[in-house]
């Protein structure tokens, strides 16, 4: 997980370049890199699988904690 994120830092530190492709003078902010999309898409199905399964845990933990005063 952490090396997927650090790779995404290393190239949007940042976090501007994936959500506005040209600043506001119209240069691109990603300049000429190469993006390989399917693989971006397999390493976010990664930290949203993580992220999800970390959501149900809190809600689990959550529910259970209530359920015995807590």
């Amino acid at each position: 997980m952490g090396s997927l994120i650090q790779e995404l830092n290393g190239i949007d530190s940042g976090s501007f370049s994936f959500r506005y492709p040209i600043t506001k003078d119209g240069v691109p902010t990603l300049g000429s890199l190469e993006f390989n999309l399917a693989a971006f898409r397999r390493g976010m199905e990664k930290i949203t699988g993580f992220l999800d399964g970390a959501r149900s845990m809190l809600i689990e933990y959550r529910g259970a904690k209530d359920s015995i005063g807590y």
